[in-house]
């Protein structure tokens, strides 16, 4: 509950739990700390009991059906992988993807090849915001909307540090139907498209119908779109960075603005 107090009632959060804890830190006796957890159990872990069901009935999309419609990448167990830290850091900013106690910072390389070691699915959460009391009355957090469900992911990493050291064990959180880019990238995926050349023509899958353009677009069965252009430039010829490094112009772009995107976004066209 420490580490997901997300998941408790917010009752407990703000006005019980602060209590609580001066409570079970003065108890001296057997009896006390009995009635402290019997408390505790009552009132906070029934939340974390209905999200063990959830996860065992299956409930959580993306997470034991099928991916959303942006193809968002679902790790598993032994998989083969590229971390790439920039994309972790731009992730771990966004107000929708609130960053779990277990979050690494401050990987030593900009890309990690690791192996997945564990996936462990989590329900949506309440994201909270200080809001504002009316005269007289005093400030209060409030849950403003709910994340999607979210991984925690253990990683192995096969990368070296200074001493020569590998096999290093970090986790990171994936938000499944996140808007940016995966930041932890399937190895096979990563290595095919990081060589994309200028002049090549591409196509890039969209849920939603517009992207601040009007490119031309394919029409999907599934309620999205592929969106056509040509490469630009490609940016990561010393690979040292690849988040976001092809420029990309969409056909039938009269403003001849080009997109700043990841090259495992893209197809071949």
């Amino acid at each position: 509950a420490a580490l997901f107090p997300e998941n408790l009632p917010p009752q407990w959060r703000f006005d019980r739990r602060d209590e609580f804890r001066r409570a079970l830190f003065h108890a001296r006796t057997g009896a006390q700390l009995a009635a402290l957890l019997f408390e505790f159990r009552n009132k906070a872990l029934g939340m974390l009991a209905a999200l063990e069901e959830a996860i065992d009935k299956g409930v959580l999309v993306g997470v034991r059906g099928k991916a959303p419609l942006k193809q968002h990448y679902i790790p598993e167990v032994g998989d083969e992988v590229v971390f790439v830290r920039s994309g972790h850091e731009a992730h771990l900013v966004e107000f929708d993807q609130p960053r779990r106690p277990w979050d690494c910072s401050g990987r030593p390389h900009a890309v990690e090849p690791c192996v997945v070691e564990s996936v462990v699915p989590f329900r949506p959460i309440p994201v909270y915001a200080l809001r504002k009391g009316k005269p007289g009355e005093s400030d209060n957090y409030a849950p403003i909307l709910r994340t999607n469900p979210f991984c925690c992911v253990r990683l192995r990493s096969g990368a070296k540090d200074q001493e020569g050291k590998a096999d290093s064990v970090f986790h990171v959180t994936l938000y499944i139907g996140a808007s940016l880019p995966d930041f932890v990238v399937k190895k096979s995926v990563f290595d095919d498209v990081l060589d994309l050349a200028p002049g090549q023509k591409v196509k890039m899958w969209f849920q939603t119908e517009t992207r601040g353009k009007s490119p031309k677009t394919k029409q999907d069965k599934k309620g999205g779109n592929f969106y056509f252009g040509k490469v630009v430039t490609n940016s990561n010829e010393e690979r040292q960075d690849p988040w976001e490094c092809v420029k990309v112009l969409w056909d039938d772009d009269e403003t001849g603005e080009t997109t700043d995107v990841c090259p495992w976004e893209l197809f071949s066209a």
